[in-house]
């Protein structure tokens, strides 16, 4: 079993911690940032949701909102998907 992880490191990063900061693109610029345009246009995904989470960071107020759909509605979110593998593993680990 392989363990993966949320957000994107993209594959010319050499620091996984990238990733904690990269988890949300916006769909207007994902194909032309250097940390999305790869993974966006080489391995494209679709993955069918009942609802997401939007966080609500004003001074002084962080809260959750979440959005569920109608059972009529069809929702997907699109993961950008990305091979990183670590400096220090061996090139032949995989």
């Amino acid at each position: 079993m392989d363990r993966y992880r949320w957000g994107l490191i993209p594959s010319w990063s050499k620091d996984p911690k990238i990733g904690n900061r990269l988890f949300n693109a916006r769909g207007e610029t994902v194909a032309e940032k250097p940390s999305f345009r790869s993974a966006f246009a080489k391995r494209p995904c679709v993955i069918p949701v009942d609802g997401f989470y939007e966080w609500d960071h004003r001074p002084g107020h962080v809260s959750r909102h979440t959005s569920s759909r109608a059972p009529t509605d069809n929702r997907c979110s699109s993961p950008a998907l990305e091979y990183w593998r670590s400096p220090e593993e061996p090139a032949d680990a995989r």
